[in-house]
């Protein structure tokens, strides 16, 4: 079995930067591993913005222009020429294979696995998740009041 990682901080403390260099030093190791990660975020903002940092710093990487990554892995001996190529080759690959490039939100998750196993669930095919908020927010604010 692969390897788990698990980043938990507060708002602001970087953890988009850190889940996207963890994301980037991976892919440099093995272009083709962005088949076989799983990136979950709270919230759709979190995964553009999480998809947008990988994607664009690997382009810069690619054509050798300066990256927020570059101190990182020069710090943890990468040689950017082979960066550059890595990158560039990793970058191609995911815009080519983008169905693949698994960076979604923890309910989008859910609704693909549920979706796999429909049959096994007893829940038909169309189904459709909704969420009435708006009876949980007043059940919420009865509990509080």
């Amino acid at each position: 079995m692969g390897r788990v990682d698990i980043l938990s901080a507060s708002a602001g403390s970087g953890k988009t930067y850190r889940l996207a260099l963890n994301y980037i030093t991976t892919l440099l190791e093995e272009p083709l591993s962005y088949r076989h990660i799983l990136a979950v975020t709270f919230t759709n903002k979190a995964t553009d913005e999480l998809k947008g940092r990988i994607l664009a710093q690997l382009n810069l990487l690619a054509n050798g222009s300066k990256s927020d990554f570059d101190d990182d892995l020069r710090r943890n001996g990468y040689d950017m020429e082979q960066v550059a190529q890595k990158a560039a080759e990793a970058r191609n690959l995911i815009l080519h294979d983008y169905n693949n490039f698994a960076v979604m939100t923890i309910d989008k998750f859910f609704q693909r696995v549920m979706r796999a196993f429909v049959k096994e669930i007893g829940v038909d095919l169309g189904f459709n998740l909704e969420l009435h908020t708006d009876s949980l927010l007043e059940q919420a604010a009865d509990r509080m009041l």
